[in-house]
């Protein structure tokens, strides 16, 4: 008699155990989507986006041709600053302004890579020149476009890999 009460008892903790941990897997996942980064580690995350920049920079030239690149030595600079000085600026956004950012429902990040883009446009301008402000503005919304779905299934590739 014993013995049978043993044994359901370890099954019912095994299934116990079984439930607790897809929970645990399903609040992992609804977590996983809302991060900040597109990995874990924090050096993955940064080259992983510059690999993405930089590829997404030069489809979007490649597609569209609306800027002039002088020197790719200079171009390649460019997207590797421009990648740094966005994961700073929105990491201090992120850990300073929380609630303002949620508020916007995005509209700081466009405008943080808007600006930060022209910036790195006027300060480096053999890296890119555009003929007309709103080539650059149709560039920046491709690039944030289609970084938006690059990045949501880099994050679905590492969460399945995980």
């Amino acid at each position: 008699m014993k013995d049978n009460n043993n044994k359901d008892e370890e099954k019912l903790k095994e299934e116990l155990k079984k439930l607790i941990a897809k929970e645990k897997a399903k609040k992992e996942r609804f977590y996983f989507f809302f991060m900040y980064g597109l990995h874990p580690n924090f050096s993955l995350h940064i080259l992983l986006t510059i690999i993405i920049n930089i590829t997404l920079f030069s489809v979007i030239q490649g597609l569209t041709n609306f800027a002039h690149i002088s020197s790719y030595g200079v171009y390649f600079l460019a997207i590797i600053l421009f990648t740094f000085l966005e994961i700073i600026i929105k990491a201090l956004i992120t850990k300073l302004l929380a609630t303002y950012k949620m508020y916007s429902l995005g509209s700081v990040d466009i405008l943080l890579v808007l600006l930060l883009f022209t910036l790195i446009v006027v300060v480096l301008p053999e890296a890119m020149r555009f003929n007309h402000f709103w080539q650059l503005l149709l560039f920046v919304l491709l690039f944030l476009i289609l970084r938006f779905f690059v990045n949501y299934y880099v994050r679905v590739f590492f969460y399945k890999v995980r």
